[in-house]
């Protein structure tokens, strides 16, 4: 199983305070005991059947994970997290659906139903390319 590792960037550096570092290495010390980095890939299908609403035959590429500010959380990973987040942002192709960018948080991915798509995608960075013929 592939794995993708949350990494502190030199974008996140810039939103952690001293005070907040050892809050956000709790939280990242935790992610990964729960494995999180491994499922990160098995979640891409569903995050996709969010974006386009139709099945596909997925390839993932250059899946990146950093740690971000999400103002719409708090606590959600301890009691200690703050509105920190993970950021997620890969490429996807699909020779039917084309090629999609996509950025999401974690904490959207785990709130994605059936009946709420449309509201995720109004949270989500998206960029669709797809073949004019």
């Amino acid at each position: 199983m592939k794995k993708v590792r949350i990494r502190i960037t030199e974008n996140s550096k810039r939103i952690i305070s001293l005070a907040e570092a050892e809050s956000v290495n709790r939280m990242l010390e935790q992610l990964r005991n729960d494995e999180t980095e491994t499922s990160i890939v098995e979640y891409l299908e569903i995050v996709m059947g969010c974006v386009c609403d139709r099945g596909g035959n997925w390839s993932f590429y250059d899946i990146q994970a950093e740690i971000c500010k999400n103002s719409r959380i708090y606590n959600f990973y301890n009691d200690n997290s703050g509105n920190f987040d993970v950021w997620i942002e890969f490429k996807a192709f699909d020779t039917y659906n084309g090629f999609y960018i996509i950025g999401i948080n974690l904490t959207d991915i785990y709130s994605i139903t059936s009946e709420n798509h449309s509201v995720i995608r109004d949270f989500m960075y998206i960029r669709h390319y797809a073949e004019v013929k």
